[in-house]
């Protein structure tokens, strides 16, 4: 069993439909890669898909205005033993095929993975937008 199947069992064995699943986005690309990023984020910051599965929506190549610098910072990480003025030259402008690319090299784990919270949070802050 490699890491990504270990990955889906605990997602399954937690049985929770308000977790957003996070980890490895693609393991063929991320095994064959002598430097391995882990992306570490607070939290889910809004609905990722249907799914709740923050690799699928990576692998799909996510929001440019969150993903873009991130996929430049594992772009730069991954090729470190180039020359900085080529890596900048080569990811100053980033297309989203690139950030797709880039994005499925990496795994990605949010420390509070409940939704519910999230969603909780929006409400009140709706609710106090709507006082003010």
């Amino acid at each position: 069993m490699n890491i990504a199947e270990l990955e889906n069992k605990i997602f399954e064995d937690w049985n929770d439909n308000f977790i957003v699943k996070d980890g490895i986005v693609n393991f063929d690309n991320f095994s064959k890669l002598k430097s391995k990023v882990l992306v570490l984020l607070k939290e889910t910051n809004d609905y990722v898909n249907d799914e709740q599965d923050l690799r699928i929506f990576l692998s799909q190549g996510g929001r440019g205005a969150t993903w873009n610098n991130i996929a430049r910072w594992v772009y730069g990480l991954q090729n470190i033993e180039k020359d900085t003025n080529r890596i900048w030259e080569e990811m100053n402008y980033i297309t989203s095929t690139q950030r797709k690319e880039i994005l499925n090299s990496l795994s990605s784990i949010n420390l509070k993975k409940n939704l519910v919270e999230l969603l909780q949070l929006k409400k009140s802050w709706s609710r106090k937008r709507k006082i003010i």
